[in-house]
């Protein structure tokens, strides 16, 4: 009786602990990696606010969340997330990190590659900074936010060094899919003049009729 007792007793020292712990493990945030060389963190979600801090390339913070994604604010038209790191609270623009343990840690189902030697890109808060890598022609890469050949830059992931980076390249260099673009610009540089030629014909066999 008295091991019961003391057992219980032991349990209900320890029970504020583990309910404490238990309610922080569902309160935390999600984890995040920064992209950028540097990257400004705000008192509020708005560039005009103060600068409380920067936080430097592949720096790991917490993002508050909404069930299981980030919780977004909008501010002069740009999206960010609220760091709720300990000592480190602010807002930082949403383009400038990428969640942790991310479903492409694997080796991406590539959709492209590079039609040329590149260089690789970043975001910036003010546009896209040349980083130090560069890809080789045919790169396979994975067009993870879709192709659009009228973007100047497009984000792309690869593997570079036996990781898979995340950046962007100027569109020019992107073939989607294996497919050269310039070769699709042909096809339809092709229809277009054959469209032309076989309207013109057209035009002077019914000249010829109505004469």
């Amino acid at each position: 009786m008295k091991k019961i007792f003391a057992f219980a007793l032991m349990f209900l020292c320890f029970l504020p602990s583990f309910v404490a712990n238990r309610a922080l493990a569902e309160t935390t945030g999600l984890s995040y990696i920064v992209t950028a060389n540097t990257a400004n963190v705000y008192q509020s979600a708005n560039l005009t606010s103060e600068v409380l801090y920067s936080v430097s390339h592949k720096d790991e913070v917490e993002i508050e969340k909404d069930s299981d994604f980030p919780k977004s604010y909008t501010g002069d038209g740009y999206t960010f997330y609220k760091i709720i790191t300990t000592g480190k609270e602010g807002y930082i623009l949403s383009d400038l990190v990428i969640r942790k343990n991310t479903s492409i840690q694997e080796i991406p189902n590539f959709n492209g590659r590079t039609n040329g030697k590149c260089s690789v890109y970043e975001k910036t808060e003010t546009g896209y900074s040349k980083t130090s890598i560069t890809l080789e022609k045919h790169q396979q890469i994975y067009l993870y936010e879709g192709y659009k050949s009228k973007k100047e830059y497009t984000a792309i992931s690869f593997v570079y060094e036996n990781e898979v980076v995340y950046g962007y390249i100027k569109t020019d260099y992107v073939d989607p899919n294996g497919i050269n673009p310039i070769i699709i610009t042909s096809i339809c540089l092709v229809v277009a003049i054959l469209g032309v030629a076989f309207t013109f014909v057209f035009i002077k066999g019914k000249k010829k009729k109505m004469s």
